[in-house]
């Protein structure tokens, strides 16, 4: 048995246009909805309010106009960019700057790498420069040593080769050894000769002269080992041209010393 209603009532409470435009609160619609499925009065009642509205709606609504409907499309196809724009920006900056991060990194690897390199370089070549050093030093002592030995040879003889009128303030000395074979020249004092011009060494041995070979005269040349002769008579050094001649030039003798 239906619930009473009045129907006519109701419907002049104006709850069913309230209804159609949305304006009843929650309860209001539960119970709306219930009479509507109770009586079908109300059902069609509020079809007729709702074409109602809607005739009332497209009587009174105005046409968009093209340029406000082309703005809008406008701004919502800018909006829409925007946010892509932003979205992309937005997952590809923290891949950026993971790649800046990286290579920023790998070059400072690089920079330290090249330096390390660099001073183990230097230490390696400084290194190697001081063993070279080491050496030298070594043979040098020994060589001192072989020479002050040489020197305390009681068997050693000292021809003092004095300056010609040539060059009165020439001075050199030979050390000859006839035991252990062995015969040195110290180049106390001689002129700085041309540069195509070189000193040459001579024994003179059974009244002739020996070559023995030419020297320039720089530190390495101020102490020289040369070759040994058997039974000089005396040393010479003469001027010579760069390379030296088979006989001396007599013209050209700057000091000599007889045994």
């Amino acid at each position: 048995m239906k619930d009473s209603l009045d129907i006519k009532k109701y419907i002049e409470s104006g709850i069913l246009e309230e209804y159609a435009m949305g304006l009843t609160s929650q309860e209001q619609n539960i119970e709306i909805i219930n009479n509507l499925k109770k009586y079908p009065e109300l059902s069609k009642e509020l079809s007729q309010i709702e074409d109602s509205l809607e005739a009332y709606s497209n009587l009174y609504a105005k046409p968009m106009s093209p340029d406000l409907k082309s703005k809008i499309l406008d701004n919502i196809f800018l909006e829409k960019n925007k946010i892509h724009t932003q979205n992309s920006w937005t997952i590809k900056l923290p891949y950026l700057l993971a790649i800046v991060g990286f290579a920023l990194l790998c070059g400072w690897l690089y920079n330290v790498n090249s330096k390390l390199q660099n001073q183990l370089d230097q230490k390696i070549k400084q290194n190697s420069e001081l063993i070279y050093q080491t050496k030298q030093d070594s043979l040098a002592i020994l060589d001192c040593n072989n020479q002050l030995n040489y020197f305390k040879n009681s068997n050693l003889q000292r021809i003092i080769l004095k300056g010609t009128p040539k060059s009165p303030e020439s001075f050199a000395m030979v050390y000859y050894d006839s035991v252990s074979q062995r015969s040195i020249l110290d180049v106390i004092s001689l002129p700085q000769p041309s540069p195509e011009k070189q000193y040459q060494l001579w024994a003179i041995v059974s009244g002739k002269p020996v070559d023995l070979g030419v020297f320039d005269l720089n530190d390495k040349s101020k102490m020289l080992e040369i070759k040994f002769v058997q039974q000089p008579q005396a040393f010479a050094i003469t001027l010579e041209p760069k390379g030296g001649l088979p006989a001396p030039t007599m013209e050209q003798l700057f000091v000599l010393g007889q045994i």
